[in-house]
């Protein structure tokens, strides 16, 4: 099995796993950003749970990792110290995030593709191919520069004469001014490397986005099916695989209240908020819950809070209809009940 690329902050990391003729041994190496290869050992993987552990023996330092895999994901935590080789016993010490992709599993086939790629030295790109039903496709999106950031972005152009093997890559890209591109690259691992003409310029870059949907269409049988599989990747990659709830408990600190008065309407507001008056009551609610805790055996705490808004009018035909507003990032629950918030 391979792992890569690992993203343990601040490092991008690839590691190679091998199973030895004896069952449940396994040998493995790690390929650090500097190029050098490091050993990992005490290599451990529990099928039932699918839980993978090992120890990365760096130069003065040891790194214990331990995370669960989903359809080809991998998300844990790791350790590290420079005194002691030992595992750590208290998983508080386990503070560091880690995640990774088993190739393997994930790259079955050549494409879909997508690469980040820089583009003589300056411009950041994203470069797509895919195989449709006439052949492999691609487009090519320069989105922002080192030089100018984001007003250096660029029409996506679609690309012609692709050819892929895997691992070499050649296309054209056809300029507005006329001129035609000729990409020629090759990649080793997660990276890429090459060049075009005219004008003998060069780009290079990395994997991105492996869970990629693709450009070309997909039959109503494969599009289910990558569905089916990158939903569960998700939610192991944000919500742990979204387990239930061990306990969940209700309470309401306040209800009956009346909405929060406008003192002035932002003026980007276009709802006509004039013409459809605050006609509800609000209930404020906290809602708290314990999950099962993949590292240890006291369950977890979580808590949120929210408000429940009411009309205050009879319900046309009997009942309305609910709609869940979630914060953005910098709001709240109070503030998408507040008429004079952006967030409302």
């Amino acid at each position: 099995m391979r792992l890569h690329p690992a993203i343990c902050a601040p490092a991008t990391l690839t590691a190679a796993l091998i199973t030895s003729p004896s069952s449940g041994t396994y040998t493995g190496t790690l390929i650090n950003d500097a190029g050098g290869a490091e050993l990992l050992d005490s290599i451990a993987w529990d099928a039932s749970s699918r839980t993978l552990q090992f120890r990365r023996n760096g130069s003065g330092l040891w790194q214990w990792y331990s995370g669960k895999v989903v359809k080809g994901i991998w998300v844990g935590r790791f350790s590290q110290s420079t005194i002691s080789p030992q595992k750590p016993s208290d998983l508080m010490d386990f503070t560091w995030h880690v995640t990774a992709w088993n190739s393997t599993y994930l790259d079955t086939a050549s494409v879909p593709r997508v690469w980040e790629i820089l583009i003589d030295g300056n411009d950041l790109a994203r470069l797509r191919i895919d195989a449709g039903s006439g052949g492999l496709t691609g487009r090519l999106k320069v989105y922002s520069s080192l030089s100018e950031g984001a007003a250096d972005e660029q029409l996506e152009y679609n690309l012609d004469a692709i050819t892929w093997d895997g691992t070499h890559l050649a296309f054209s890209q056809h300029l507005d001014d006329g001129t035609v591109r000729t990409y020629q690259g090759a990649t080793s691992g997660r990276n890429i490397a090459g060049s075009y003409l005219p004008g003998n310029g060069v780009f290079s870059g990395t994997r991105a986005e492996v869970l990629t949907y693709g450009i070309a269409a997909k039959s109503a049988t494969a599009r289910a099916q990558w569905i089916s599989r990158t939903r569960l990747q998700l939610c192991h990659l944000m919500m742990a695989g979204i387990p239930k709830p061990l306990s969940r408990t209700v309470t309401v600190l306040g209800s009956n209240l009346p909405p929060t008065p406008s003192v002035s309407f932002p003026p980007d507001r276009d709802d006509n908020p004039a013409a459809w008056p605050q006609n509800y009551s609000l209930s404020e609610i906290r809602f708290d819950y314990t999950l099962p805790n993949s590292y240890g055996a006291v369950p977890l705490a979580r808590s949120s809070h929210g408000y429940l808004a009411i009309p205050i009018t009879p319900p046309p035909g009997g009942q309305y209809p609910a709609l869940l507003a979630v914060n953005g990032h910098g709001g709240s629950g109070w503030a998408m009940m507040n008429p004079d918030d952006a967030y409302f």
